[in-house]
């Protein structure tokens, strides 16, 4: 009789090792360079300005092809890593990102430079669903969204990373330094995963490719496998037709919709936070150079949330996200009503980045782990681009209220709203899951 390995207890049973750590440092530097990549143009904005010689209004462009690249490339290439493995797409879109940016450097007019942009978010919007779908299957359960959310510290890190970078080259060396180090960091990030970044178990599982994970699951686990021959047991299928497809189907689809409708209303008032209250402080009074670095502590609160939310999220499970977005509400209105105090002002975004993006970086994780194996990179693209919806709705909510003059007071009472609905979309996909469970164990017990 042959032995068994079930894969499922190798992933959940590993410690640290050479597999995992390799998996963990390149998602993180994937992410990194998201953030890098889509805060890039901001921080030079008024030297492309000048080298193109455009107008502040014809600069908005600009800044949203590579959003509306990302957008479309996580709705569009996220089901590519479910077709052809994760590690290929990775890999394809960091060389593309990197490469268009490299070249968007040097281009020879606004409009070829707005195309590279826009292609180069495809590169991104392809790439991230697909890293964070690896992560997920190759960490054990216990810490699943604990390993996301330091991926997406990763972002928050990244998103920072080009005024560092342009506060050290942009005097010195032009624009393009900073162009540059967000390109050919990348390109030789893509070159080592080649050689170091494994495929995902559960896609090789999937897939029948037995030889390359027999050799995979030998690096994983503390103990040698069975000599001689053995058999691995696993759930994981391969998905017939379209992965798109797959998440409307077998009970799916309201799972679906309450995450897309998550990502969109608990992103709404992120962004509107983050777009909009440098402006709001400055217009109190305060010093818009102290207006900014008080707007930016809330991206400080999301990455100390990032690994505070998702480590409840792995102990106490789904809901913890709704509690920490409902518990947003009051410090995003508090942020209108505290009046100039700098410190107060500080210590209230803080903690409301810390729960409102903490919350958000949740909901990556359980788009990360709520679908099999076969379609994860898809599901994970759809609500990434979904999520984009929101992103983009936050600002321009929050403009035209400004403009139809309502004051800083109910401002932020109105665009706090949004949270609530994500912690309803929370509920509404526990009490499926819990139902689920239920109707489970009456079947099997």
């Amino acid at each position: 009789m042959s032995k068994v390995v079930v894969l499922e207890d190798v992933v959940d049973r590993q410690r640290f090792n050479t597999v995992r750590v390799a998996v963990i440092v390149l998602c993180f530097l994937v992410m990194f360079f998201d953030g890098y990549e889509l805060n890039l143009i901001g921080y030079v904005g008024p030297a492309l300005i000048s080298h193109f010689s455009i107008s502040k209004a014809a600069f908005g462009p600009v800044i949203s092809a590579g959003l509306a690249g990302f957008m479309l490339g996580a709705l569009m290439l996220g089901d590519l890593g479910d077709r052809f493995g994760r590690k290929r797409v990775i890999i394809a879109g960091t060389i593309l990102f990197g490469a268009l940016t490299l070249i968007a450097a040097w281009s020879s007019s606004l409009g070829i430079f707005i195309a590279l942009r826009f292609v180069a978010g495809l590169g991104l919007g392809g790439a991230v669903p697909n890293a964070v779908a690896l992560n997920a299957e190759f960490a054990p359960a216990r810490v699943r969204a604990t390993t996301i959310g330091v991926m997406f510290v990763g972002y928050t890190l990244g998103g920072a990373a080009p005024g560092w970078a342009a506060a050290v080259l942009l005097k010195e060396f032009g624009w393009r330094s900073v162009f540059y180090l967000g390109s050919c960091l990348p390109l030789l990030i893509a070159a080592t995963m080649i050689f170091i970044l494994p495929e995902s178990v559960r896609f090789l599982a999937a897939n029948k490719r037995i030889k390359e994970l027999r050799i995979l699951l030998a690096k994983m686990q503390d103990e040698p496998l069975p000599v001689g021959d053995f058999e691995i047991l696993s759930n994981e299928v391969k998905a017939p037709g379209s992965p798109s497809l797959q998440l409307f189907k077998d009970g799916r689809g309201p799972d679906t919709l309450f995450l897309w409708f998550a990502f969109v209303s608990c992103l709404t008032s992120i962004l509107f936070v983050m777009a909009w209250s440098p402006t709001l402080v400055a217009g109190l009074g305060i010093d818009p150079g102290r207006a900014a670095l008080i707007g930016a502590m809330w991206q400080t609160g999301g990455a100390i949330g990032s690994l505070l939310i998702t480590r409840l999220l792995d102990r106490f499970g789904i809901l913890t996200i709704a509690f920490s977005v409902l518990l947003a509400i009051p410090l995003v209105i508090l942020i209108g009503r505290v009046g100039t105090s700098e410190t107060v002002l500080m210590i209230v975004i803080l903690i409301g980045g810390l729960l409102g993006s903490g919350g958000q970086v949740g909901l990556n994780a359980i788009a990360g782990t709520i679908y099999p194996t076969m379609i994860r990179s898809t599901g994970v693209g759809w609500a990434f681009g979904m999520g984009r919806v929101g992103a983009i709705l936050g600002p321009l909510i929050g403009g035209s209220l400004v403009a139809a003059g309502l004051d800083v007071r109910n401002l932020y009472v109105v665009m706090s709203l949004p949270f609530a609905l994500t912690a309803l979309s929370v509920a509404l996909l526990f009490f499926r899951g819990t139902k689920r469970a239920r109707l489970v164990d009456a079947l099997t017990g």
